[in-house]
């Protein structure tokens, strides 16, 4: 059993002392019919006082542990207590709520009742005095800066994919939807934890490199075609969270085209991702203008399939994370890829960077 280190402190025995006191000469004595009126009109003074005593116990404990906290005391209209901390790690967090969760135990023995709820990393709580709250808590967590990795082109080579999935990492994996291991790359995908995009066939500027594909959204395409392509699309990858363009330079930059493309692409109820490929993009805007959530590429990791190079371009994205909050990096399933990848996670130990899934992105400033 954990012992309660923070009532070693001397507030916390103050508060008890108080409270043993209150609870024997009046409460106690109100139920025995020995309390006048004006003792009764003291008693709820003295009541009344402890909830400052007991703020006084919790915003201690969490100037002393957090990072920053930001108060906003009782003032005209309101008696509330509104304060929200700030904790550097989800570890500094989860001590201090073991903390507050001893707290939560004495309140009923001050005549007040407290409630927990919890939302992802953050933690709040509610203090009552007869049923009216008095004290409103926020616990939150640094964001950490996200990296996000993506790997493209799943579905030719299963034995590649087993090696690539089987990294201990978030990875989003994108799999291209008409290819002969499509849907077993896609069914071990989720098995392994990864989160999974469609990688769309595009039209690309060099006609070349259009020749081979079978399945490809071109430019001119009549509004039934895309729908048919995207239908077709997520029916073979059914459980797809997002979708990024395999090639498509030229379809990409056509706004028309794309225009069409996020007005189906809408009711899927997936993220966008764009690969860009070309400059000239104006997917990212588009699917943005389409009310559709959307990622742009930051860094293409193995333009040159060598480990050393590979490995930079990691370095790379997390040194662009840091500076703007998060970073998309996009790979492919190659050995030099898969072996770079797999060393610097091995060796990889930042506490500020976490990487993770497109779908869980946090496009919003820190505290």
């Amino acid at each position: 059993m954990k012992k309660m280190k923070w009532l070693r402190k001397p507030v916390p025995w103050i508060l008890l002392a108080l409270l043993s006191l209150g609870v024997y000469l009046f409460w106690g004595g109100l139920r025995e019919g020995l309390v006048s009126s004006s003792h009764l009109a003291l008693a709820q003074v003295f009541v009344r006082g402890l909830d400052q005593l007991c703020a006084a116990v919790v915003l201690q404990e969490v100037r002393l542990q957090a990072l920053k906290v930001e108060e906003i005391p009782p003032g005209e209209g309101s008696d509330l207590w509104q304060v929200r901390a700030l904790f550097a790690d989800d570890l500094s967090r989860k001590l201090f709520a073991e903390r507050m969760e001893n707290f939560l135990k004495l309140l009923p023995y001050l005549g007040f009742s407290g409630e927990r709820k919890t939302e992802g990393k953050n933690e709040t709580y509610t203090l009552f005095f007869r049923q009216k709250p008095w004290f409103f808590l926020e616990l939150q967590v640094k964001p950490r800066f996200q990296v996000a990795l993506v790997i493209d082109d799943f579905g030719y080579n299963l034995q590649m994919a087993e090696k690539i999935l089987s990294l201990p990492v978030k990875l989003n994996v994108a799999v291209l939807p008409a290819l002969p291991h499509t849907q077993e790359v896609a069914k071990l995908a989720q098995e392994k934890g990864k989160e999974i995009l469609i990688h769309f066939p595009m039209e690309a500027m060099d006609g070349g490199e259009n020749s081979k594909e079978g399945f490809l959204l071109r430019v001119g395409a009549s509004p039934e075609k895309v729908r048919e392509l995207l239908d077709r699309a997520c029916a073979t990858i059914p459980g797809a969270k997002g979708l990024n363009n395999h090639k498509g330079s030229r379809a990409t930059s056509d706004a028309a085209l794309m225009k069409v493309f996020f007005a189906y692409f809408r009711e899927k109820g997936l993220y966008f991702l764009d690969s860009l490929t070309s400059a000239r993009s104006v997917a990212f805007w588009k699917a943005q203008e389409a009310g559709v959530p959307a990622f742009r590429r930051d860094v293409f990791l193995d333009t040159y399939p060598s480990v050393g190079y590979v490995t930079s371009k990691l370095q790379e994205t997390v040194r662009l994370a840091k500076k703007k909050g998060y970073a998309i990096a996009i790979g492919h399933p190659r050995e030099s890829t898969y072996r770079a990848l797999a060393d610097f996670l091995t060796h990889f130990s930042d506490p500020e960077v976490e990487f993770v899934f497109l779908s869980e992105i946090q496009k919003k400033e820190s505290m």
